[in-house]
């Protein structure tokens, strides 16, 4: 087995199911490639770096060092699901270190100024310069409930008299007997049929 032809799949294949003291000397090779080039990320972060790093210390070739570096990449990250706000925050974190050491080894008041100038820019990466977005309250956007009662008393308000309800009802011209039943029942003046036959609803059928 050639190292330069183990893949990705190879590394996860035996770190899942392989034996440590029984690992091929290329894959063993090989995880300690990806173990040097993720410390490398870790320290420098630039591609470009580590692949120069690569060709001349290591003597691989730009596409070998290419290959290794994106293998390590998926290897070591292709699972971590890192926020934006994480990677703006770690960014502007290594901004800062950046213009610390820059105002430090400032030699005039000219690169002070263009050194502390970079401020701004680190607040475009954290979005100082946006509003704070509106939480929406996400029970405004559930299904509201819906509550049917014929009992007055629930919602606060007086009993109605009875008496004068059904004399109202009675009265009313308009009504079909059908009508004038079921306006007795959702007034409480009779047992309530919360199912109708639909020959019993007047809303459905009319005499």
């Amino acid at each position: 087995m050639n190292i330069e032809d183990l893949t990705l799949e190879d590394i996860q294949d035996f770190v899942a199911n392989g034996a440590r003291d029984e690992a091929p000397p290329e894959v063993v090779e090989l995880l300690s490639i990806l173990e040097k080039i993720h410390g490398m990320y870790l320290r420098w972060n630039s591609r470009d770096f580590i692949l120069k790093h690569l060709q001349k210390v290591d003597g691989m070739s730009y596409y070998l060092a290419g290959k290794y570096h994106d293998m390590t990449m998926e290897y070591f990250f292709c699972d971590r699901a890192v926020s934006k706000s994480a990677h703006r925050n770690r960014l502007a974190e290594k901004m800062e270190k950046a213009i610390t050491l820059g105002l430090k080894m400032a030699k005039s008041a000219k690169d002070v100024v263009m050194i502390v100038s970079k401020l701004k820019d680190i607040a475009d990466v954290l979005e100082l310069n946006k509003s704070d977005a509106l939480e929406f309250p996400e029970e405004l956007l559930q299904k509201p409930y819906k509550m049917y009662t014929v009992d007055a008393s629930i919602l606060g308000l007086p009993e109605p008299d009875a008496y004068k309800l059904a004399r109202f009802i009675d009265e009313y011209p308009e009504l079909t007997e059908k009508e004038r039943i079921s306006l007795r029942e959702e007034a409480g003046l009779l047992p309530f049929k919360l199912i109708k036959e639909d020959a019993q609803n007047p809303r459905l059928q009319s005499e």
